[in-house]
């Protein structure tokens, strides 16, 4: 089913639009009943939005890029399995969770604990997903997709 999106010109962080433009966006509202989406360009809203929990949403739909929250699902001495969307399972490496004071890794964390966390690395085949906490990964806007025929 098809859908459409609308970009509001507040919506906007640049200047003049040309048509046919490539544009990053993300998605700030879905109006279903009339298969809409209202989309932003908005750089601080950009790094900031989460991927809400979606209908019929697998393993071949996530992207790196893409913001979550989690819950610590268990804490281990090289890092978190966190869940995710009531359905996913991923692992927050030592090195990427965020830097507080000297001697506190994952001492820090306990189960069932909510984090916001970006996939960083995907393997569809071994059904892995690696997510990080650091700062400096989450404020950075989400990496470039090109669309492409294969």
């Amino acid at each position: 089913s098809e859908a459409t999106a609308f970009l509001p010109f507040q919506e906007v962080s640049r200047g003049e639009l040309k048509v046919g433009q490539l544009l990053e966006t993300y998605v700030k509202k879905v109006k279903k009943e009339h298969k809409l989406a209202i989309v932003s360009t908005q750089r601080e809203s950009l790094a900031d939005s989460l991927t809400k929990e979606i209908e019929s949403l697998t393993l071949d739909n996530l992207l790196p890029g893409m913001i979550f929250k989690c819950k610590v699902a268990k804490v281990h001495e090289s890092g978190l399995v966190v869940r995710f969307l009531n359905f996913f399972f991923g692992t927050i490496d030592l090195f990427h969770l965020p830097l507080v004071g000297s001697g506190k890794g994952v001492e820090q964390f306990s189960e069932k604990q909510v984090v916001t966390a970006r996939i960083i690395s995907l393997d569809v085949g071994a059904n892995r997903i690696g997510l990080s906490l650091r700062r400096h990964v989450l404020d950075s806007p989400p990496p470039p997709y090109v669309q492409a025929d294969v």
